[in-house]
C-alpha cells in the first residue's frame, strides 16, 4: 500500500498534460474533458485505476464560485450514494470481528425498530429487501422541505413511528436510504464507537485516506471542500445547493479522487479486510425464495464497453458520484463532480480507452423511427399498482410522455431498434426505460418500467381516466391525519376540482383523477392518492404511495365544510 501511495503522490504532483503526453488513453479523456469550455463553471475529478496503482487524474472546473478555487485531486466532495458501499464493508468487518451476524434480527442491536409482526435482518438492510420506507420522501410528507437540515435522530424517530412495511421482508425489492441509515447505527452500537470514529479508525487510517470521513456535523469547516451548484430556471445563472443533512451511512462520505483511488487498491490488493472479504463485498443479493437481485453490498452490477464490473452512483444537493471497480480487469473509475451531468458516456470512454472495447451491447441502443401506425397504438394512458400515470401521445412525428410528478410534460421520447423506449441516453445507460407489452392480436395493453439498480420492474396497464362527478368529490372533502408522520393533510374542492393542502404547505397541491377514488399530484412525495372506503361505502381514509414509499394511511378524522 505504501508503494503505490508514492507512485500515486508521483501522479498527482505532476502536471496533467505530462500524463497525457505519456498516455494515448490519458490523452484521449484529455481531449474529451476539453471539449467543455470549464472557465466559470463547477467541476470535476476523475481518476483511473488500473493493475494495481493509479494511473491517471484529470480535474476540471471550479470548486468553489463565489472564491474561484479550481478542483484539484484533493478537493472534497460529498460522495452521496457512493457512501454505500463503504458502510456494508465495515458492516462486514463487524461480521468479521465476530460482533454480529447478517442474518442476526436488527431489533437485537436497535430496538427502536418497531415490531412489524416479522423480522428485519441486517442482511435485508444491506440489500433493500427490508420493506422500510424510504425516510426523504417520508421528512417531506410530514410537512418538511428538501432544503430543511435533516438529522439522524429525526430519521430514527420516523423509523420508530412507523406501523408497516412496504413489503413483507425479503419479498420484494425498493430502494431506501433508511437501510444504510440503520445500518451507520447499528455500527455504532456495536463497536461502541460513532460511526465516522470507526469508519476513520478501522477504514480510511489504515489505507492513508486522509481527507476522508463520514460528515456528522454540518457546521464543521473541512478545508477544501468543494460546493454544489446547479441551473437557475432560466439555464443562465448558477445557484447554490446545500448539501444540508448530518445522516450517516446512507450518505455523507467526504473525500477525494485521490482517496477513492486508495480505497480502489484496497479492493484490489486488501489491506482492511482480506480477498474473502472483498468478494463479498462484490457479490449479489437474494429475495427470501433465491429470486436473484442486481443489487448486494451498496453495489450494482454496470457493463462498459463490454467490461462487467460493480458500482454505484450517488446524488445528493447537486454533487454527482461515480465509482465503477472492475475486478477481472484489475480497474477502476472513479468521477466526482459538483453539479449535475452525464457520467454514463464518460464512464464508458474511459474504460474504451484504457482497456478496449470488449464487445457486447453497446451502451444505448440505436434510435428507430416509428411509423403513425406505431405511435397511434402506443397512445393511452397507463397506471401501476404503486406508480403514477404514464400518458404517451403523438408529438409531431414523435411520442412523447407526460408524468407529472416526475416533472415529465410531454417530453419526447426515443424509440429504439429493440422495440424500446426512453427518455434520454443518459437513464437508458443506467437502464431507466419502458417496453410496450402486446395481447396476441398485436395492441398495446401496458407497458413495463424496467429501472436499473436492482429494483424489480413494473408493469403500467392501459387504463380510460374517470371524471367524478361534482358530488363524487364532495364526498371525498375533508381531514385527514397520519399519526406515522403527524400531520393532518385537508382534501377539499376548489373551482371543481381536488386540492390537498396542510398546515406546512405555501399553496394548495391540485390532485387529477386517474381511476375510480384514485388521484394523482404534479409532486413526487405525493403520487399517487387512494381513497379506502368500508363496508357501507363511507370513505374512511387515503393511502399514499410515492416512489419509495407505499401504502402509507391517513384516516379520516372529520369531513371539512363543503
Amino acid at each position: 500500500m505504501r508503494m503505490m501511495w508514492l507512485l500515486f503522490v508521483a501522479l498527482i504532483g505532476s502536471p496533467l498534460h505530462a500524463v497525457a503526453a505519456s498516455s494515448s488513453p490519458a490523452a484521449t479523456i484529455d481531449a474529451l474533458l476539453d471539449e467543455t469550455d470549464w472557465r466559470g463553471r463547477p467541476g470535476l475529478a476523475v481518476g483511473v485505476f488500473h493493475h494495481g496503482k493509479p494511473v491517471y487524474v484529470a480535474t476540471r472546473g471550479t470548486a468553489d464560485l463565489e472564491h474561484g478555487s479550481p478542483v484539484t485531486a484533493r478537493t472534497v466532495f460529498n460522495v452521496a450514494s457512493v457512501s454505500k458501499h463503504v458502510t456494508a464493508y465495515a458492516v462486514l468487518l463487524l461480521v468479521r470481528d465476530g460482533k454480529l451476524q447478517l442474518d442476526d434480527d436488527v431489533r437485537k442491536y436497535l430496538p427502536g425498530v418497531p415490531d412489524f409482526g416479522e423480522s428485519i435482518t441486517i442482511r435485508q438492510l444491506i440489500f433493500h429487501t427490508s420493506g422500510l420506507r424510504e425516510e426523504g420522501n417520508l421528512f417531506i410528507m410530514a410537512g418538511r422541505v428538501k432544503e430543511d437540515y435533516r438529522r439522524q435522530q429525526q430519521v430514527l424517530n420516523l423509523v420508530a413511528a412507523q406501523r408497516a412495511l412496504n413489503f413483507a421482508p425479503g419479498t420484494d425489492h425498493l430502494y431506501s436510504n433508511t437501510n444504510y441509515v440503520l445500518l451507520a447505527q447499528l455500527v455504532s452500537k456495536v463497536s461502541g464507537r460513532s460511526f465516522r470514529q470507526f469508519t476513520s479508525e478501522r477504514i480510511f487510517a489504515p489505507l492513508g485516506m486522509t481527507q476522508s470521513f463520514f460528515r456528522d456535523d454540518i457546521h464543521e469547516l473541512i478545508p477544501g471542500k468543494a460546493n454544489s451548484y446547479g441551473r437557475d430556471a432560466t439555464d443562465r445563472h448558477w445557484r447554490s445547493h446545500l448539501d444540508n443533512h448530518d445522516l450517516l451511512g446512507s450518505i455523507n462520505l467526504f473525500t477525494t479522487v485521490h482517496d477513492m483511488l486508495l480505497w480502489a487498491g484496497n479492493l484490489s490488493r486488501p489491506t482492511v479486510g482480506d480477498d474473502a472479504l472483498v468478494a463479498q463485498l462484490l457479490e449479489m443479493g437474494r429475495l427470501n425464495d433465491g429470486t436473484a437481485l442486481g443489487y448486494g453490498y451498496g453495489l450494482t452490477p454496470v457493463v462498459f464497453a463490454g467490461h462487467e464490473g460493480k458500482g454505484h452512483g450517488g446524488w445528493t444537493a447537486e454533487f454527482r458520484a461515480d465509482f465503477n471497480y472492475f475486478p477481472r480487469d484489475d480497474f477502476a473509475v472513479v468521477i466526482l463532480r459538483n453539479s449535475n451531468g452525464d457520467t454514463a458516456a464518460l464512464n464508458q470512454a474511459i474504460v474504451r480507452a484504457w482497456l478496449g472495447d470488449a464487445g457486447g451491447k453497446p451502451l444505448v441502443p440505436l434510435k428507430a423511427t416509428l411509423s403513425a401506425a406505431q405511435i397511434e397504438a402506443l397512445e393511452g394512458h397507463y397506471l401501476a399498482a404503486h406508480g403514477p400515470l404514464i400518458t404517451l401521445q403523438r408529438s409531431g412525428a414523435d411520442i412523447a410522455i407526460t408524468i407529472r410528478s416526475y416533472g415529465l410534460e410531454a417530453a419526447t421520447l426515443n424509440a429504439r431498434v429493440d422495440g424500446t423506449l426512453d427518455v434520454n441516453d443518459s437513464l437508458r445507460a443506467w437502464n431507466n426505460f419502458l417496453t410496450p407489452l402486446r395481447d396476441p392480436q398485436g395492441r398495446v395493453t401496458a407497458l413495463r418500467e424496467s429501472n436499473g439498480g436492482g429494483r424489480r420492474d413494473e408493469i403500467y396497464q392501459r387504463v380510460s381516466l374517470v371524471t367524478p362527478s361534482p358530488r363524487e368529490l364532495a364526498a371525498l372533502a375533508g381531514n385527514y391525519r397520519s399519526d406515522e408522520l403527524d400531520i393532518t393533510y385537508r382534501i377539499a374542492v376548489e373551482h371543481g376540482r381536488l386540492v390537498v393542502n396542510s398546515l406546512w404547505m405555501t399553496e394548495a397541491l391540485p390532485l387529477s383523477p386517474t381511476a375510480q377514488d384514485q388521484f394523482e399530484s404534479p409532486e413526487w412525495w405525493l403520487q399517487t392518492v387512494q381513497f379506502k372506503r368500508d363496508a357501507n361505502d363511507a370513505v374512511t381514509g387515503f393511502a399514499v404511495h410515492a416512489g419509495r414509499v407505499r401504502n402509507v394511511f391517513f384516516t379520516r378524522v372529520d369531513a371539512a365544510s363543503r
